[in-house]
């Protein structure tokens, strides 16, 4: 039995790694350096102090002309302050979002995957009450069932 629960807990584990893996975002960089806010972000781009920024999904990763980096988040609707990144000379790089092919993984993850884990937990459920069964039966000096008769032959 002790196999069993090891193989469970292990798979277990698995099945969180890769869950927060996909809630996580599959490929996607970390931002780094300090946050502000967006109207900070647009008053340096205003001054003609960013170089240039990484856009991805709503995360701007901006870097100055000093080569300080820093961090703000896009409003929804990008149109209107794109063409001012480009009219103040800043180098506008949009990296694609991997959203598409998480949701994919995760789709193929709950129609293949789940079904089967969720049969091989009821599996394991049903061994584990039988095991219980005989063993109850054991110790109050009980003959375990006879599995030739069927289960409801009592």
């Amino acid at each position: 039995m002790k196999i069993r629960e090891a193989l469970l807990w292990f798979v277990l584990v698995a099945l969180v790694v890769v869950l927060a893996w996909m809630i996580s975002g599959p490929g996607r960089q970390a931002a780094s350096g300090p946050r502000v806010d967006f109207s900070e972000f647009m008053s340096r781009v205003d001054a003609g102090r960013v170089a240039s920024v990484r856009i991805q999904d709503q995360d701007i990763v901006a870097t100055s002309k000093t080569n300080e980096t820093f961090v703000t988040l896009a409003p929804r609707d990008s149109s209107a302050f794109l063409p001012k990144l480009v009219e103040r000379g800043v180098q506008v790089s949009i990296v694609s979002s991997s959203h598409g092919a998480t949701m994919q993984l995760f789709l193929l993850y709950t129609s293949t995957v789940l079904p089967w884990f969720t049969l091989l937990l009821v599996v394991l459920a049903w061994l584990r009450l039988r095991a219980l069964e005989k063993t109850i039966a054991a110790l109050q000096g009980q003959e375990p069932p006879d599995e030739s008769q069927g289960r409801w032959a009592r």
